[in-house]
């Protein structure tokens, strides 16, 4: 699920940095591109709950959806990662997800990266076996933001969201 949401400080929409993302993403592990396409094609908060029917109709094990964060603190940066708060079901599996992730993320070590519980709608919402949002960085901050405009850094961040969704399926589902 890629977001249109926030606009960094010299004018990069956050919908073209999480699309791209989710693209590679979608490419890298040979995925089903139907809900992206949908999200794609109907951004806005308005066509939320379709696309949560959509995805919840498609049975999923993991649910992901990608962001950029945006702080009045122009030197914010680093990468955040929600789990549904308890006791929702899935949030152990989600927070174990959220780990994963957010240790194979660029970034990762700054005083904002950490991986916190959230009631997200999207996350109340989807029944998926674990779910998460990830904030991959902060659109915010003029520096990251220029960083984000790289296909380079799009594309590691694609394979690093992909290598951390694969090593939790090994992991928790064998």
């Amino acid at each position: 699920l890629a977001d249109s949401g926030a606009v960094g400080p010299t004018g990069l929409w956050e919908a073209r940095v999480t699309t791209q993302i989710v693209r590679n993403v979608v490419a890298r592990l040979g995925m089903s591109a139907e809900v992206f396409a949908y999200a794609k094609r109907q951004p806005g908060a308005k066509a939320l709950p379709r696309l949560i029917e959509m995805v919840n109709a498609s049975l999923p094990e993991i649910f992901l959806a990608v962001h950029c964060n945006a702080s009045s603190n122009p030197h914010a940066q680093g990468a955040q990662v929600y789990y549904p708060r308890w006791p929702l079901p899935g949030s152990a599996r989600s927070k174990s997800l959220a780990g994963i992730l957010l240790s194979r993320l660029p970034n990762n070590a700054t005083p904002w990266s950490r991986v916190l519980p959230a009631s997200f709608y999207v996350l109340r919402k989807v029944r998926a076996l674990a779910r998460v949002l990830v904030e991959v960085d902060f659109i915010s901050n003029p520096q990251v933001e220029q960083v984000m405009r790289s296909a380079v850094w799009l594309d590691d961040v694609a394979g690093r969201l992909a290598e951390g969704l694969a090593a939790f399926l090994i992991t928790n589902w064998r």
